[in-house]
């Protein structure tokens, strides 16, 4: 059987890392635009939003930005406008 020479073996650990970094940006995007899609604060640009928030996702450093994104939407998703409205008056802010 023959074994994978240096070079073999560091384009295969480049694919896989990028494979990878591209699948987490993939679900970065898919999480982004389904949390989107049922916010009531009407984002005008949902999907171009979701698609910068993938590419976000791709990178190393950038895919922590992003997750605060997906954090930021999952709050706009799981509070609506109104019950934040309510509170803000409630409070006399």
């Amino acid at each position: 059987m023959n074994e994978l020479t240096i070079d073999e073996r560091a384009f295969l650990n480049i694919a896989l890392l990028w494979g990878i970094r591209f699948l987490r940006g993939s679900v970065y995007f898919l999480t982004a635009w389904a949390l989107t899609s049922i916010n009531t604060y009407s984002l005008t640009h949902g999907f171009l939003l979701s698609v910068v928030i993938g590419a976000l996702g791709i990178g190393a450093v950038t895919a922590r930005l992003s997750l605060v994104a997906v954090a930021c939407l999952l709050a706009m998703a799981v509070f609506p406008l109104p019950l934040v409205e309510s509170l803000v008056s409630a409070r006399g802010v």
